[in-house]
């Protein structure tokens, strides 16, 4: 029992003492958690698509009602599992899987992700922080691309992710590099990314294994094997995770260390940056020479700014992910289709497509 104790307590020690460069989840903050439990109450209780969000009741435990995609009700534990995807796509971060758990923390944390940046092969864990995944978070992967280019990779994502939780045909069971392949002819922007090698390299050629489906990359569950992970497929396991992810990328697309909204942030108090704006992109940052105190600044506790007050055009995040759930709750056809136009008008609005992106104006290393 005192082993057990010693261990959790360095494993907490190491979670707060590593640096996250995302809203906050899990022990430290909880941010995206509750953002997204706040959506799924707004959804549950709208008779009508939502155009804003009240306070959800402390009282309030159930989950969302999601026979619609044939999985039952989404629990609230479900969402909060789901929604650590793009920062978890492994599924490390819990004490129940004290070796993941350490592996995280060493990658993210302790020594960093260093090399571990360069894409799929080397796994989801640094690349969507660090690496050319950065799209998952909202983000772009280096200075000096355009806004389009940034907010096309993420409309790709966001069509991957739909079409995954509508699930026409049995998607989610379809042969993963042939449509990856396909995409790529049609210069699909993150085909790239997906099928880093090839119809001739991984994951299209594997050592072992089945053939990957589209389902694998919302799959993995690493535990005690470095290497290789545990995959679950089941479809209500990759639909969860999809939906997750989709509320995710919207929420990091509204926290200033991310993508910047209004007039923002130079001499910037800590409660003000963290505050989310319903106005429509200004650019996309990214991590080259952007320092991390102020990252972390723009992550802490969200709020509402007063931008917010009656937008109906750009809506806040919480109201955004309530729309996104209504919608797989209610739209009978042409989910993706709807999903994908609703955030791109109202969600991922560019000022300037040929913004470049930056470390963004008050997050730069001084």
């Amino acid at each position: 029992m005192l082993l057990k104790c010693v261990i959790y307590s360095g494993l907490l020690f190491v979670i707060f003492a590593t640096p996250t460069q995302a809203r906050s989840i899990w022990l430290k903050g909880e941010y995206h958690e509750q953002m997204s439990l706040d959506s799924m109450y707004c959804a549950q209780a709208s008779g009508e698509q939502p155009t804003s969000c009240a306070n959800r009741p402390t009282s309030w435990h159930q989950g969302i009602d999601l026979t619609s995609i044939h999985i039952g009700t989404l629990s609230q534990e479900e969402m909060i599992k789901a929604v650590r995807f793009p920062d978890d796509p492994v599924k490390e971060l819990s004490f129940k899987n004290p070796i993941g758990l350490i592996r995280w923390s060493w990658n993210m944390g302790i020594v960093g992700c260093n090399d571990k940046v360069n894409g799929l092969v080397q796994g989801l864990r640094c690349s969507s922080h660090y690496g050319p995944f950065q799209f998952l978070h909202a983000m772009s992967s280096k200075n000096d691309i355009e806004a389009k280019e940034t907010k096309a990779k993420i409309m790709s994502w966001i069509e991957y992710l739909t079409l995954i939780i509508e699930n026409k045909n049995d998607f989610i069971k379809s042969n993963y590099c042939e449509y990856w392949s396909s995409e790529k002819e049609k210069q699909n922007p993150i085909a790239n990314y997906m099928i880093p090698e090839g119809k001739d390299g991984f994951p299209c050629k594997l050592d072992s294994g089945p053939p990957w489906t589209i389902a694998t990359p919302l799959a993995f569950h690493c535990k005690f094997k470095i290497v290789t992970c545990n995959v679950n497929l089941n479809e209500r396991n990759i639909k969860n995770n999809a939906i997750g992810a989709l509320l995710h990328l919207i929420q990091d697309s509204y926290t200033q260390g991310h993508a910047i909204r209004g007039d923002c942030c130079n001499n910037t108090s800590k409660v003000d940056i963290a505050k989310y704006r319903c106005l429509p992109i200004e650019q996309f940052n990214s991590y080259q020479k952007q320092e991390k105190s102020a990252h972390a600044d723009a992550d802490g506790q969200p709020s509402a700014g007063t931008s917010c007050k009656d937008n109906q055009v750009q809506h806040d995040p919480i109201t955004a992910g309530a729309i996104i759930l209504w919608k797989i709750q209610h739209e009978k056809t042409n989910l993706s289709a709807s999903i994908y136009q609703y955030l791109d008008a109202n969600v991922f609005q560019l000022i300037n497509p040929n913004a470049l992106s930056s470390a963004g104006q008050g997050f730069q290393k001084i």
